[in-house]
């Protein structure tokens, strides 16, 4: 919130208390990887994949399987095509 003061030729001065949005300095950003893992490999989340974002503003969706382009969810239809 915020204060604009407003003095008038005549009287006491005014005070407006205002809500002031913030927003982000630019667009969201967004990172797609698609990582295949062998049988008994595994991955690890960490922070490593929030370098360089600015703190407590990113999150992570972990798709696993046909729906993250693996496999072709139909016979005859690969996914995303």
């Amino acid at each position: 919130m915020g204060i604009v003061p407003a003095v008038p030729p005549a009287g006491p001065p005014l005070n407006k208390q205002l809500t002031r949005g913030v927003r982000a300095a630019s667009a969201p950003q967004t990172t797609s990887t698609l990582t295949t893992l062998q049988p008994g490999e595994s991955l690890t989340l960490d922070g490593t994949k929030f370098a360089g974002m600015v703190p407590h503003t990113g999150t992570l969706t972990l798709a696993i399987g046909a729906v993250a382009g693996g496999m072709p969810l139909y016979p005859g239809f690969a996914a995303g095509g």
